[in-house]
This record gives C-alpha cells, sequence and structure tokens, in this order.
C-alpha cells in the first residue's frame, strides 16, 4: 500500500507536469522524474550539463529537467518538495539550501496542510518572508496543494 507522502508525489507529479507544459514547453524539452538518488548521482546526460552539478548531492521530491529547443547546453531545474503534513521551518530550511546551492528556475513547496501557523506568522512580515524564502533572485514558492491544483500562498 502506498504512503501518504508518495500518493501525495504521484498527484503532484501531475500538477507539475501540467504546469511545466504550460509555462516552459515552448522554450525547453521537459523531463520530469521523482529522484530515485542525488541529482549529482542520476544518470542525466542534461543534468551533467549545469555547472558544479556534483555539488547537488541532494534530492528534491520531484524533479523537473528543462533543456533549451535553441542551445541543447542550457538546462535549468526546477524543485518541488512536499509534506502531507503542515509546514515547518524545517521543510523551508531544507528548500531553500537546496536552491542556494543549485539555483533552480523555480522552486516549490507544497502541502495540502499549508504552513503551521508559527510559520505563517513569521512569514507575514515582508521583509522575514524575503530573507527566508530568496535565493539569489528568486523565491521559493509556497502553496497549498487542493488535490488538483497549487494555491500560492508564500511570496506574497
Amino acid at each position: 500500500m502506498a504512503s501518504t507522502k508518495e500518493i501525495l508525489s504521484e498527484k503532484l507529479l501531475l500538477w507539475l507536469n501540467k504546469y511545466i507544459e504550460e509555462n516552459y514547453s515552448s522554450k525547453y524539452l521537459i523531463d520530469i522524474l521523482i529522484p530515485k538518488s542525488y541529482i549529482s548521482k542520476l544518470p542525466n546526460d542534461n543534468i551533467k550539463k549545469i555547472p558544479n552539478y556534483t555539488s547537488f548531492d541532494f534530492k528534491p521530491d520531484l524533479l523537473g529537467i528543462l533543456q533549451s529547443k535553441e542551445d541543447s547546453n542550457i538546462v535549468k531545474l526546477i524543485f518541488v518538495n512536499r509534506s502531507p503534513n503542515s509546514l515547518s521551518l524545517k521543510e523551508i530550511g531544507e528548500i531553500i539550501c537546496y536552491s542556494r546551492i543549485a539555483n533552480p528556475e523555480e522552486a516549490f513547496l507544497i502541502s495540502p496542510k499549508a504552513l503551521a501557523n508559527e510559520v505563517n506568522l513569521i512569514l507575514l512580515d515582508k521583509t522575514t518572508q524575503t530573507n527566508v524564502l530568496s535565493y539569489g533572485d528568486k523565491f521559493v514558492k509556497i502553496g497549498k496543494f487542493d488535490g488538483e491544483r497549487v494555491l500560492h500562498i508564500f511570496p506574497r
């Protein structure tokens, strides 16, 4: 029997496929997977085109790989981490750390229960929100999954 996390991953895989198709398919070839090992160890030639990929000794729950249709050497990543429980600072810390190392095109943290109350209160302050969720010039996007769609919560 599949665990709650596995069921959530499978549903989010469908959502991510649709999201990437709608937003990136005109410019990129798309590959989406649930990594079985660290990104640095995946047998994917496109990942090997990313500078410093050997330092990516972590695995997001879902991984989107985008290869430019114009220049096959341009490869971008999309990370999705998920939790069946309310999101805490621990989950935020994990995805922000991954994102600061790999600088994905987009990074998502998603739960059907959204944020724990204390985290929600922390992130209401705009300065704190920027400090906690930013990597480079981008932000980790936190969302609530309703079974089909991801409802955007942060950043606001």
